[in-house]
Parts: C-alpha cells; sequence; structure tokens
C-alpha cells in the first residue's frame, strides 16, 4: 500500500504552519494560546494544538523537526488548557457539555500519543522539560475525573475506557485499569453485522472504532479488533456511488448528511497494517489519493492527520508492516437487510437504493452523486398519516415498507367520575367507537437503473394522500408541455404521464406514472410541509388507492 507516513508529513507541516499563524499569542487576550472556532467565536480546547506541534517537532521528516518554537507554542497551548480545567479535573465541551470527563477523554485521545512522543523522544531540554511536566499534570487529573465522574451516550464508555488505557499506561495509576474493566464487563455493544448502538454512520461509528483501536493497543487486546473489523466491513455498504456516507437510519446528529468517506481514513489505515486487510489498504490508500489531490489544489482542504502518526515514529516495524501490506479493492455491488438496524443497502456501479424504518424520509434512490428521497402522507387524524415504515418486509424480488395506524372516538363515562378535571380522568374507562384503520403498502423493487415502486392503502376511505419526491434544486423539471429551471422550497404536482429531472452534468430522473386528485399537499395537515432546501415533486389522491410509479435514472 501508500507510504502514508511520507504523504502526511507535507500536508502536516502545512498544517502546524496554519496553527502558528492562527495561535493566539497576546498575552492579554482571553484566548491567549488557543484559537477560537471560527463558528462558535471561542475555543472548545488547545489540546489538539498542543499534541499537533509535538508530534511534528519528533518527525525527523517534518520541516519542524526540533524547532523549538514548537514546543514554546505547546507549552502556551496546555497552560491555556490547564487554566480551563475545574478543581474536579473535568473540562467543559462550551457548545453543550459542562464539568464533562467525557471531554477530558477526547482530549486525551489526542494527547496520549503526543505525550509517549515526547517521554519517548525527550532530550531533557528546559522546554522539553517543562511541557512534560504540563502534560503530566493534564493527564493526572483527566485520569482521576474520568474515574470519578460519569458519562451520557453509548460511545462515551469506549472513549472514557481508551483514554484511560492511555493515562495508565503513561502514569500506572491501578485505579485506571479498575474503572476501564467495570465498563468492559459491560460487554462490546456491537453486534454481528458491526453496527454500534447510536447507528451513527457519520460520527460515532468512527469514534467507537478509534476507541476500541486504543483499547486493544494499550491494553494488548486484540480480540477487540474483530467488532472494528466488523463495523468496516459493514460501512463499506453505507458507501454510496459518490464516495459519502449513508446516514438515514442514524440515531444521532449526524442523520440525513452526506459525510465524505475519508472520516473513515483512520480507522482503515491503522486496521490495515494491522490486520494485513488488503480491502482495507485499498480504502485507505484510495481516501489518501483524493487527500493528497485536494491539497495539491488547495492546501487548506487537507485533512491533517495525526491520529496514529505516533506509530510510525515509536514503531519502525509499523512502517514495513505498511509497506507490505497487499491491497484488494471491494466489490462495491451488493444488496443488505440489516434488521436490527432497520435499514436496507441495495448498490450496482453507480446506482444505490437505501431504505429505512420509522423515518419520515424513508427512501433514497441515488445515480452517482444525485439523488432523490421518498414522503408519504396522508390527513388521517393529525400527525397518524405521516407515513414512518413500521416494517420491512423482504418480498421475492424486492422489499415492502408497512404502516399502520388506527384512531377513533370516545363516548362519555357510564358513570359520574370522582373529578370534573379532565386531566385527572380515568379515560380508559370511556368506550372507544368509530375506529379507522389506515394501512399503506409501498413497495420497492430495484433492477439495472429503474426503480419501481407500487403504493396500495387499505381501512378507511377517501383520505387525501401525497407521495413526495424530493430533489436538490438548479435541474430542469420537464414535461410534454412545461419545462423551467427549479429552485429551492419549489412544490409541484405531477398531474399524469411523465417528467424528467436534468442535473447540470445532464444526468436525469424519468418518473412515470404521474397521479393527481387534489393539491392538498404542502399544507396537509399532521404531515411535513415542503422542504425550503429541496426542489418537491408531488402525486395526489384519496383511499383507497393502487399505484405505479417508476423512476429510471441515466
Amino acid at each position: 500500500m501508500l507510504n502514508h507516513y511520507k504523504t502526511n508529513i507535507p500536508i502536516m507541516d502545512a498544517g502546524i504552519s496554519r496553527l502558528l499563524k492562527n495561535q493566539c499569542t497576546d498575552p492579554s487576550s482571553p484566548l491567549y494560546g488557543t484559537i477560537a472556532d471560527f463558528y462558535k467565536g471561542f475555543s472548545e480546547s488547545s489540546i489538539g494544538i498542543c499534541s499537533a506541534y509535538i508530534t511534528a517537532y519528533y518527525t525527523p521528516e517534518s520541516a519542524y523537526y526540533r524547532d523549538p518554537t514548537l514546543l514554546e507554542r505547546a507549552i502556551l497551548a496546555m497552560k491555556y488548557q490547564l487554566a480551563h480545567q475545574h478543581e474536579d479535573g473535568t473540562i467543559d465541551l462550551l457548545e453543550t457539555n459542562f464539568h464533562d470527563s467525557t471531554a477530558n477523554a477526547f482530549s486525551m485521545q489526542k494527547l496520549g500519543p503526543a505525550y509517549k512522543l515526547l517521554k519517548h523522544f525527550t532530550k531533557h531540554t528546559e522546554l522539553e522539560d517543562e511541557l512534560e511536566e504540563l502534560l503530566y499534570q493534564f493527564t493526572k487529573t483527566s485520569g482521576d475525573a474520568m474515574v470519578n465522574c460519569g458519562f451520557h451516550t453509548p460511545n462515551h464508555r469506549w472513549v472514557v475506557s481508551s483514554a484511560l488505557s492511555l493515562c495508565y499506561n503513561l502514569i500506572g495509576d491501578p485505579k485506571y485499569l479498575e474503572h476501564i474493566h467495570k465498563f468492559l464487563n459491560e460487554g462490546i455493544d456491537c453486534d454481528e453485522n458491526g453496527e454500534y448502538t447510536e447507528r451513527s454512520a457519520g460520527i460515532y461509528n468512527i469514534v467507537c472504532n478509534r476507541s476500541l483501536i486504543f483499547i486493544a493497543e494499550e491494553l494488548n487486546m486484540p480480540e477487540l479488533y474483530d467488532h472494528v473489523t466488523r463495523n468496516l466491513y459493514m460501512v463499506m455498504k453505507y458507501i454510496e456511488p459518490d464516495e459519502t456516507i449513508c446516514t438515514m437510519n442514524s440515531a444521532r446528529q449526524d442523520a440525513g448528511t452526506d459525510p465524505s468517506w475519508d472520516v473513515y481514513y483512520e480507522n482503515y489505515l491503522y486496521m490495515a497494517i494491522k490486520t494485513q486487510n488488503p480491502e482495507f489498504a485499498w480504502m485507505a490508500d484510495q481516501m489518501q489519493k483524493q487527500n493528497l489531490g485536494r491539497w495539491a489544489s488547495n492546501p487548506d482542504t487537507a485533512i491533517e492527520y495525526t491520529g496514529y502518526f505516533y506509530k510510525f515514529l515509536l514503531e519502525p516495524e509499523f512502517v514495513e508492516q505498511m509497506l507490505n501490506t497487499p491491497v484488494k479493492k471491494p466489490d462495491f455491488t451488493y444488496e443488505k437487510h440489516f434488521e436490527e438496524s432497520g435499514i436496507v443497502r441495495k448498490r450496482t456501479g453507480d446506482y444505490s437504493l437505501t431504505l429505512v424504518k420509522d423515518r419520515p424520509i424513508f427512501a433514497k434512490f441515488q445515480y452517482k452523486n444525485h439523488y432523490m428521497l421518498f414522503r408519504f402522507a396522508g390527513s388521517f387524524f393529525g400527525t397518524l398519516g405521516q407515513f414512518r415504515a413500521q416494517e420491512i418486509i423482504p418480498l421475492e424480488d424486492g422489499y415492502r415498507l408497512h404502516y399502520h395506524a388506527k384512531q377513533g372516538y370516545i363516548r362519555p363515562f357510564e358513570e359520574k367520575p370522582p373529578t370534573w378535571k379532565w386531566r385527572e380522568m380515568d379515560h380508559s374507562k370511556r368506550k372507544t367507537v368509530c375506529v379507522q384503520h389506515f394501512d399503506v403498502n409501498i413497495d420497492f423493487r430495484f433492477k439495472d437503473n429503474t426503480l419501481t415502486i407500487n403504493i396500495s392503502t387499505e381501512g378507511c376511505e377517501n383520505v387525501p394522500v401525497k407521495l413526495e419526491m424530493l430533489i436538490p434544486p438548479g435541474g430542469i423539471y420537464s414535461t410534454a408541455d412545461t419545462e423551467f429551471f427549479s429552485k429551492a422550497g419549489d412544490y409541484v404536482f405531477l398531474k399524469q404521464g411523465c417528467c424528467e429531472y436534468t442535473f447540470k452534468d445532464f444526468s436525469k430522473f424519468r418518473i412515470k406514472g404521474g397521479f393527481n386528485a387534489h393539491h392538498y399537499g404542502s399544507n396537509m395537515r399532521g404531515s411535513i410541509g415542503a422542504n425550503p432546501d429541496l426542489f418537491t415533486i408531488v402525486l395526489t389522491g384519496f383511499t383507497p388507492i393502487e399505484k405505479q410509479v417508476s423512476i429510471t435514472a441515466e
């Protein structure tokens, strides 16, 4: 595989140059020693700055090798961070969490490797010794804080454990090891398909993988690599044709976003080398080639990689392992129903289909970097009509998404209630009458470049319903007698027949099977209104309906 050690050094040096330029060196400023986040206007942490300086300082091929300026600036960064630590050792994540020992844990994942480099390569200059004392102080107080305090989310258990494993090997306090084993005793929440509890393909998969790798490395627990391997194989089935990651079923803040696949770069690189996995090696190589291309055209767009860089410096054999790792391209033609995760992923070349449970956007059809999203709703007793698939049922040649809702009306009490206060009445004693049912089945069949959708309803009659197809704006929408450039927020009814939607690169979606019975769409009560950022094509009817719609991408 590629020499990821050497190819990352110029990117690292470019990052150091930016840090030196932007780090505040004004003693009168509250930001002295750190850099304000551009979008927040304040600093969350200066640990990353310090870690980057230390890594470059001890990298022989770096232009900043043993430049004392980096140590001076690292000391400034550490003093800033220590000044913002609470008496209990915790720090704040100002955007949301306070006295948060998990923020210490994320910080130690960055600082621990850099601290290892300093301990190994130090010549005990005055600056090195001063910096080492500051690193020790933060590591000790952070380790104690993580043992004495708590966490919020499932992934935090592994972040804290990984940070404590670094603290344990750096300082040797046995209580750190004891606390780690309390978490490990709970079992790793990674199912047989490689899915973690939070199903966060854009953020917390990477966090969990990184954390388990640290624990495996620091505590000699290679069995933990099995979980990471399963997850990385699963992720290969979440990659879209344009090399973004599908996050439609995420239970965290990345849901519905389209992160680039290179957020997994460090995961794939480390696991390729450690397990000699040729498919992981191909993934890491491709991501790095893209990153190098971006850096060549615009240095500010490159990813600054330092995550496992310390391994190359501390273990020369790790470099040899990397250079001897075989490379094999994975097969990106697949079909997989992740039942526990509530998602279907199918991909053939430049085409992919995603189906998800429990979400108002329940399907996505993608061709290259162009996509179409799907929603369905009926005006059935307020929000009960918004379609969210409760089941994904495999068919012989596709999948059925099923939704059922019911609602009725209640009668007066047969006997006088003990209170006149509505909220204190036992309404379960009322009889329910005129119960109505709303059943919707939406079947998907995807073959070659065409997606076929069959919609059928049962139960309550005369319910206004709508199928919405949402597409990025800026393309040309055309029918036999109409053509216009779409804008964000446009909401168009396809009355009958077919239409085409053409993108700037002349790719297109061709939709057949239009139907229209009303204009009760964007303002349908209880449903989600028009998306202000997308262009929406709408088909409408009244229940019961039996309709077929096809979308061809080319």
